[in-house]
Order: C-alpha cells, then sequence, then structure tokens
C-alpha cells in the first residue's frame, strides 16, 4: 500500500508540474503576443511599421567624443538584452560594460521590450550608451 501510496503521490506531483509548465508556456506567450501588440501600435503611430522603427545607438567617450551607429534588425520589440548584443556587435563595447539611457531613464536589463520605455512617437529612437 505504501509503494502504491508513493507512486500516486509521485504521479500527482508531476501532473501539476506539468500543468504549472503548460501555464507559464502560456503566460510567456501572452506576454510577448502583447509586447509585439504594443511595437505595432508604437511604429504605427511613429508612421512606421514593424521594425522599421530606426534605433541607433549614441557611443559617449570620456573625452567627449560622440559616434552613433545605427543597430539594424533592432526595432521597438526587441528585449533590452538584445538591444545590447546588437550594440556590442556594432560598437565592440562588451554587454557587462554598457549601461543604456534613454529618455533620461536607464534601461533595466529585466524589461522585456524596448517599446515599454518609449514616450511619444518618432520613426527613430537614439539610445545613450555609458561604457564603464
Amino acid at each position: 500500500i505504501e509503494q502504491e501510496a508513493r507512486a500516486l503521490n509521485a504521479r500527482l506531483r508531476a501532473e501539476r508540474e506539468a500543468k504549472a509548465r503548460e501555464e507559464a508556456q502560456k503566460r510567456a506567450a501572452r506576454a510577448a503576443s502583447e509586447r509585439d501588440d504594443r511595437a505595432a501600435q508604437w511604429a504605427k503611430a511613429a508612421g512606421a511599421s514593424g521594425n522599421d522603427v530606426q534605433v541607433f545607438a549614441k557611443i559617449v567617450s570620456a573625452g567627449g567624443g560622440e559616434e552613433r551607429h545605427l543597430l539594424p534588425g533592432i526595432g521597438a520589440s526587441n528585449s533590452i538584452a538584445e538591444v545590447k548584443e546588437a550594440i556590442a556587435m556594432a560598437t565592440g563595447v562588451p554587454v557587462e560594460k554598457q549601461t543604456l539611457v534613454l529618455n533620461g531613464a536607464v534601461l533595466s536589463n529585466n524589461q522585456a521590450a524596448l517599446v515599454d520605455s518609449l514616450t511619444g512617437f518618432s520613426s527613430e529612437v537614439s539610445i545613450l550608451v555609458l561604457a564603464r
């Protein structure tokens, strides 16, 4: 009887875990869909479509010089982590050395998408990159 009870408990636990994983996947899919919808609405209001919004990285050097880099393939629906990767590829500034600032606010790696930080509507977004 003990073995049957343990087996039943193990099966019930496995079913609960599977259901929890399934719910987490559904929540993630809904969040991604909502993020893409927000990005599309933002781009439409900005007069662009999809990832037609141009995102630039503006690098400010310690000597006061500035460089501006277009981030191809990056748009309003991209995550901050994806933006940082694109900046690293375009500029050579490693991800871990980047602090991104947009509209006076530091962008957090925990943000789902760039669109979450955008204010106003424009077909061009410039992100200030502070290299540490």
